[in-house]
This record gives C-alpha cells, structure tokens and sequence, in this order.
C-alpha cells in the first residue's frame, strides 16, 4: 500500500518494520532524578483553586485527573509517584532540546554567577550573542543582500504584538491579514489576530484584522481540489480587494496552522498569497513561535519549505527551552521605522534567559542535531502511517512537518465529522500506557504531537505501541 504526506513523500508501508513492545509508564530508578518529596497533589490542588486565577483551568486536557509534574529529564517527566513518561507535549513546543538540558542549565547558572539582569540601558555579551546567532538563520531566499536585526521580549505573543506595530509603522498601512484557525497569543493584538472562537474573549479587539480561509487540505472549502493551493490564495487576493482599502499592513500566518489542528500549509499557497500581500504593499509576518527553532528538521523555519521570503520572523517557546522569551527578527530597515520614539522591554534582553539561548541555539545547530530530528520526525511519520492503514475509519488523517504531528480522530473517513469524545477517551488511555499528548483543531478531536527534540526511536516504539492498545481498549468488539 501506498501514501503520500503533505510533501510528496512516498511511503511504502509493506518495506516499514513494525515494532511489536507493549510499553507502560516506568517507576523511575535513574539515581540522577531523586524521588519528590515537595507537597502532595490534594496540596497544591488546593492552593492552585485558591490563589491561582480561575482562567487557568480553561485549557486542560486531563480535567479529571490532572498530571501532577514534578520533575523532568530531557523527553521525560515525571509525577509525585516517581512515574516517568514521555512528553509528546514538549510543554506546548517550550522545550526544544529536552527538559534540564545538562548545556543549558550550564550556561544558565554560569551567567547567574555573573549578571542575572540588566536592562537594554546597558551593554551586556548574552543578548548580543543570542542576536548573532538568530540572524546567522534567517533564510534568503530572496539572495537579498539587506541586514537583519533582532529585538528581543518576553514571549512570543508579546513578539506577535511588536511585528503588527513595526509592520504598521514601516508600511503606514493598518489592516492585517490572518488566517482562520490560527493561533498568534492571547495579548490583544495577538487575540484578534487568532482565528479560534475559543481564544476571543468577548471583549473588542483586533482592529483591522481581516481573516482568510485557512487553507485546509482535509476539511476544507476546496479539499480533494487539486487547484486548492491557487483557490485558497486567491481568497487572500478577494479579501484585500473586498474587506481593505485595498492596501495592507501585513500578511501573518503560521507555516503550520497549530491549536487549529495541526495543518501544514500546502505547497503552492504561500507564494500566490504572499504575492497578492506585496501588491498591496504589506510586509509578510511568519509566526515561528512553534513552528521553527530547529523543529521541521530539515530547516531551522518552517517557512523555508515553502519558497517565501518573510520580512519579519517572530519566534520564542522553544527557543530558550523553557524560559521566557521572544523575539522579532526583521530587515533592519523595517526596524528603523521604529527607532524614533522610546520602545523597549524591560526583561526582553535578559542576560540568563539569553545566555540559556544562546546555549540552545548552538545544540540546535549541530548537524548531529538536525539529522536526529530529520530521522525521528520519519520514523513517527511512518508510525501514524501504518497506525492510519490499520484503522483508516478511526484515523481519517496524519499530518507532519518534522516533530509537529497529528492524528486526526473522525467518527468516520467519509464525512470526516471530528470525534471529539473518542480523541480524549484516547488521549487519557495513552497517558495509562506512558505517553503524554494534547488534543487540538476546534473540535479537539486532532491528537497533537511536538516533542522534545530528543525524543529516540524507543520513544516512537513506545508511542506507537501506546496508540495502538489504546485504539483497542476503547472500540474494542466495533474494530
């Protein structure tokens, strides 16, 4: 049997070995990670109802049994009971290079020892370090010859807000183009920007945002079409002449559309779409808060794959492996249009979060790295496939760039409808089985997959494994 991915990629599943261990969660016995002994779950229950916002129980994915973490190596965590499992969640793609990362707690506490602050009024080597390396990155394909500089924050939705203000201020423009189901943060602008009726709050919000057809592949207006790339981007071009003055800011999108459901754009958009953006003068924004960093294996963006120059390039989460961090790397000349009036950030340039980034970015530049990830990313992508062959009415779609996978739970492969209840019932039985996972995509029916980037193949084993018992244990006789 024969299946292609969203790249062209052929795979022929009777030549893929499949792995046969039945794997449940471990009790730890690593010296390295003492037993916990801080307070008990029921405690800090408790004291996280009590003093910590009611907000935060809004995004939870085992609502009935919460995980308790305590502590955490590399691709594991582990729980009060000294449990340990693999983290598919990669804490919401945050930790790149593994939890406690032995080089980054290194370089972490060798800044402590030295300057744990200062602020942007002073000269400090962390921040300016951290900012050669990112621009060391930034793809050209355009064969531009032009500077790129970077300003650092505090987190990626706060890099979000900093990219419309420069887009607006260099262009003179105000309306911004999104795609629906997107996801850009939850400050203002970010909230507006996003395209999930979950995220908004019922407040006002995203001034000049105009929102254009997330090009799905799967569910979409135009999916099975085999012109859906130049349709979806056309719609870019009616939205510019139908809901703008006909000249725009900014084109921002995410390479891969994530909380929504974890769709690779597909090829052929972005260079129409971004096309139609420039014609209106607007600047084109790749939102690489959990899409880029090292993460799609065969580049460091994810916008690479594509062929687009971006002008503006915002990152963060995963970027300093855990700590808070954003940045905003642009032409310079888009900067300047920003360097005439007082703007800084107080903990932007932060020594010890910058030098723990720094640390990150040189892991993730070895061509060690990049070929560990390359190889796991295949072999998970070859996992799904042969789960997907075996249960083709359960898993109506896999979809991957590099470590960003998804399962698609349908209640059936022909209407496609989301199976919201089966996907958490799922999710919880993999947890039982050592794997830790999230759900995404509106429905909450898409199993969503960013690990950290140490993950092994023992780990897809084991995830594959996890998957496959589960799908068992929950449609049992129907199968």
């Amino acid at each position: 049997m024969i299946i292609s991915n969203y790249f062209g990629r052929i795979f022929s599943l009777s030549c893929i070995r499949a792995y046969s261990s039945s794997v449940k969660p471990t009790k730890q016995t690593n010296e390295e990670i003492p037993a916990y002994g801080g307070l008990s779950f029921k405690e800090v229950e408790e004291k996280r109802h009590k003093f910590l916002s009611p907000s935060l129980q809004t995004y939870f994915f085992f609502p009935e049994n919460p995980f308790y973490l305590t502590r955490a190596r590399m691709q594991y965590i582990y729980d009060a009971n000294d449990t340990r499992y693999v983290d598919l969640t990669g804490q919401n793609t945050s930790i790149s290079v593994g939890h406690n990362h032995p080089r980054v707690v290194a370089a972490i506490k060798r800044q402590m020892e030295s300057v744990v602050h200062c602020s942007t009024m002073f000269y400090n080597e962390s921040p300016v370090l951290l900012a050669e390396q990112l621009v060391a990155t930034v793809p050209n394909i355009s064969n531009s010859k032009e500077d790129w500089v970077v300003h650092l924050v505090s987190s990626g939705s706060e890099a979000v807000d900093l990219a419309i203000m420069l887009a607006r201020a260099y262009t003179g423009n105000f309306d911004v183009l999104a795609l629906r189901s997107s996801y850009h943060g939850l400050l203002s602008t970010p909230m507006g920007l996003t395209g999930l009726n979950t995220c908004k709050q019922n407040i006002a919000g995203g001034f000049g945002v105009k929102h254009c057809m997330n090009p799905d592949m799967f569910r979409g207006q135009f999916a099975g079409d085999p012109q859906a790339p130049d349709k979806y981007a056309q719609d870019v071009r009616d939205v510019i002449q139908y809901s703008t003055p006909g000249k725009v800011a900014a084109f921002i999108f995410e390479p891969v559309i994530m909380v929504g459901g974890l769709h690779p754009l597909p090829q052929g958009y972005l260079p129409k779409a971004c096309e139609y953006v420039r014609e209106a003068g607007g600047l084109i924004i790749s939102d690489e808060v959990q899409t880029g960093n090292g993460r799609p294996g065969s580049h460091f963006w994810a916008v690479e794959k594509y062929g687009v120059q971006p002008d503006i390039i915002v990152t963060g989460k995963g970027l300093s492996n855990g700590l808070p961090i954003g940045a905003v790397m642009m032409r310079r000349e888009v900067a300047e249009s920003m360097a005439h009036k007082v703007f800084f950030s107080t903990y932007g340039s932060n020594p010890t979060v910058c030098a723990a980034a720094t640390e990150v970015m040189r892991i993730l530049r070895e061509d060690k790295t990049v070929s560990h990830i390359t190889n796991v990313a295949e072999l998970f992508l070859e996992s799904f496939l042969r789960i997907q062959q075996k249960y083709p009415s359960i898993i109506g779609d896999v979809r991957a760039l590099g470590l960003l996978l998804a399962l698609d739970v349908v209640k059936d492969p022909v209407s496609r409808q989301p199976d919201r209840e089966s996907a958490q019932k799922l999710l919880t039985l993999i947890r039982e089985r050592g794997v830790i996972m999230t759900t995404g995509g509106l429905g909450k029916n898409v199993l969503r997959m960013n690990p950290p980037l140490c993950v092994t193949p023992e780990d897809v084993k084991l995830t594959e494994n996890a998957i496959l018992e589960s799908i068992e244990t929950h449609y049992g006789k129907s199968l």
